[in-house]
């Protein structure tokens, strides 16, 4: 059996397939969504470094992004949220991945580790998707605070987040926001968002 089969969604509990649709209804001022169990590398090195740092670059496809910030290439996100750390999301096999960097790195003062199988992701849209998240969170989300491509730590209620803004339109369809968090708090931040969201009209997409 392929491992990805034995692999449980977070929220598997819940049984969001049962009531998901396929988008949001006009009258719903959010949406959210269960992402795939993110496959996630934690990246450690001394930016000062310039060799790791230029062959991590090299590895990567894209220069690796400014505190706060999100950088994209195909089929990856690398997220920066710390003077020297990184989180690398990839479509592919984390571990393939991993062992490129590792073999890029050499002898570097870095580190690289697998953390994905302990966090889950969930999707927040919507023209209602900054208020929402202003309930739970200290940050500011107003557009002039919170702009497309930043990543930011906090907390969602109780629990650790970061949250990525991913879009944000004019139109009818809202901002899109991406919030990562601990795979044990995952029950508790759906549930948290799903009972915020109530005032709001909410969907559950697929």
């Amino acid at each position: 059996m392929p491992e990805e089969t034995l692999r449980l969604s977070a929220l598997a509990s819940l049984g969001l397939a049962a009531h998901a649709v396929a988008a949001r209804a006009p009258e719903q001022g959010i949406a959210l969504r269960e992402l795939p169990l993110p496959a996630l590398l934690n990246l450690r090195l001394d930016p000062k470094e310039t060799a790791a740092a230029k062959a991590a670059a090299r590895t990567l496809g894209l220069l690796l992004p400014d505190l706060g910030q999100a950088g994209l290439a195909k089929g990856l996100v690398a997220y920066r949220l710390g003077p020297d750390e990184w989180w690398i999301k990839t479509e592919g096999p984390a571990a393939a991945l991993e062992t490129k960097l590792r073999a890029a790195l050499g002898d570097s003062h870095a580190a690289v580790a697998e953390i994905g199988e302990g966090w889950a992701q969930i999707e927040v849209s919507g023209p209602q998707a900054r208020s929402l998240l202003a309930k739970g969170c200290p940050l500011d989300f107003h557009p002039r605070a919170f702009a497309i491509g930043e990543v930011k730590q906090s907390l969602l209620s109780k629990a650790d987040a970061v949250y990525r803004l991913i879009s944000d339109d004019d139109d009818a369809s809202g901002a899109l926001f991406e919030i990562t968090i601990r795979r044990s708090f995952a029950d508790y931040a759906w549930r948290w968002l799903a009972d915020a969201a109530g005032e709001y009209g909410l969907a559950v997409l697929s």
